[in-house]
Order: C-alpha cells, then structure tokens, then sequence
C-alpha cells in the first residue's frame, strides 16, 4: 500500500481519493528527494519521460511539454520542478503514486531494501552503469511495480524502512 505522508499521519491512495471526492484541502504531498533538481536530472532521461509520458496532458496544463523519446534529454527540468514540488489538486493519482514511492525508496536504507530483492539484472540495468537511488527505483517501478507495492505493504519492519526514510 503506497502512502502519503502528512506530517506525522500516512494516507493511503484510497483517502486521497476520498478527500478529492469530498471537495477538502488536499494534504501536501512532500517530496524529500524529488524536490531537488540535482536527484530529479540523475533519472535516466528516457525513464524518467516513459514515467511522465502517461500523465502528458495533466503535464501540458500546466505548461510541460513532453519531448518526443529521441530528445528525452531535452526535457524542460525548469518547468518540471514545480510541477513536482507542487503538483496541485488535478495532479493524477497514478502519478501521485509513482511519485510518492519513488521518493520513498529512494532514501538510503530503503534502497538497500530494493536491491536485496531485486538485482540489477532483474531491473535491466548494467551493474558498471552510473545509476543513482532515484534512478533504480525508478526503473523498478516502471518494470517490477508489484514487487515494490508487495514490500511495502508487508506489516513487518521492512515497512518501518520503507515509510521513515
């Protein structure tokens, strides 16, 4: 189960859901590490454009253009980091989701979680290559999403690292 975390409390995708039906305040969503520029260029350009390519039109509106694959490396970081720093009411679940697990499991102790279960063979990147934590998990959740929700709902202290990073 992803979760969101407001302040001390963690809502589920499920409240989310229910406070967009509701019409309350959205809880803001705080990205620790995709707030940073510097960890949001070290994603590979095309993994990070094959995670943002399903939300283009939500991304359009608010003044993002995708590039096409062949100048993934193109893509406007500057119009992209509000986006992520703030992404607002309209923002897609599916993308709030990726989002806030990406983040998550990104953090030190988490990815040592990750790659105790999946290797880099599974997650098709070269153990030689420059990833950073974001990068991994990235690709993981593009390709190996069930297997990251699966460790994160487990109630066992693997879920006390996934959720205080």
């Amino acid at each position: 189960m992803i979760r969101f975390k407001q302040g001390r409390t963690f809502l589920t995708p499920h409240h989310v859901k229910t406070v967009f039906e509701t019409g309350k305040s959205m809880p803001t969503l705080r990205f620790t590490r995709l707030s940073k520029p510097e960890v949001v260029r070290s994603i590979d350009p095309i993994r990070l454009l094959t995670l943002l390519k399903p939300h283009a039109e939500f991304l359009r509106s608010r003044g993002l253009k995708l590039p096409t694959p062949s100048k993934a490396s193109r893509l406007d970081h500057q119009r992209l980091m509000p986006i992520l720093i703030s992404p607002g009411e309209k923002a897609p679940p599916d993308l709030l989701d990726a989002l806030s697990m990406i983040d998550q499991m990104s953090a030190p102790r988490a990815i040592d979680v990750v790659l105790d279960h999946l290797s880099m063979a599974d997650l098709q990147l070269t153990t030689n290559g420059n990833h950073s934590a974001t990068d991994i998990v990235t690709q993981a959740w593009l390709h190996h999403r069930e297997t990251l929700l699966r460790r994160n709902r487990t109630p066992e202290p693997v879920s006390d690292v996934w959720l205080t990073c």
